[in-house]
């Protein structure tokens, strides 16, 4: 697996069009759909063999990364219902 290229670069909210355009069409802009389907690939993580093509330590960071977005899905749900919202420690 390669590394992903460094860049500087910010993002816009032009560039997350995709991924709402997305929600909106496959999960009818319900967050919490997509959140819940994060779980389950996290919890399927856990039964990928370590000897195999994945270390354990590969397979940490993957689910660290899953969780994040869906903890970043989480937060934009609550703002735009204007709910109170923690962040997870």
């Amino acid at each position: 697996m390669g590394k992903p290229n460094r860049t500087t670069k910010q993002l816009k909210i032009e560039d997350l069009q995709p991924i709402i355009a997305h929600i909106d069409k496959y999960y009818e802009g319900n967050i919490l759909i997509l959140t819940e389907w994060l779980d389950r690939a996290i919890y399927m993580f856990h039964y990928i063999p370590d000897e195999g093509e994945f270390t354990a330590m590969q397979k940490r960071n993957v689910c660290g990364v899953i969780l994040g977005i869906k903890e970043s899905l989480n937060e934009a749900h609550f703002k735009l219902n204007e709910w109170d919202y923690e962040e997870f420690e």
